[in-house]
């Protein structure tokens, strides 16, 4: 079936008929008193500000004791692969950064190095 205009007319005299009507102010107060008489008290202690504590303050930066631990352990592990590094690291760095620091260092004057004074009488 084809719409004609006559029949959009007609349709939106229908649809603006049906608008339902808007509720009483009077209403809206006895929904809402209702509404607010539901809801449960919050609790006596959520009351009370929480004190400031700086201990918990710090925690709460790193993800609490399960942070801080995390952040501990992954210091120490990088501390002892900097000392010593697998060798499954050192041929990719060494592809990386060029050769290998220990052969610069030698290859370098004692007067740039550490040890310097140690070599006079």
């Amino acid at each position: 079936m084809k719409m004609t205009e006559r029949d959009d007319v007609e349709l939106d005299t229908l649809l603006s008929g049906m608008k339902p009507p808007e509720p009483s102010s009077d209403l809206m107060s006895r929904v809402l008193a209702d509404a607010y008489e539901m809801q449960p008290a919050p609790p006596a202690d959520a009351m009370v500000p929480p004190r400031a504590n700086s201990w918990q303050s710090f925690l709460g930066v790193f993800g609490g004791w399960s942070g801080l631990g995390g952040l501990a352990f992954a210091a120490s592990v990088g501390f002892v692969v900097g000392l010593s590094p697998p060798d499954v690291l050192t041929t990719p760095l060494e592809v990386v950064l060029g050769p290998d620091l220990t052969e610069t260092y030698e290859g370098t004057s004692d007067s740039f190095g550490f040890g310097w004074a140690f070599e006079e009488g």
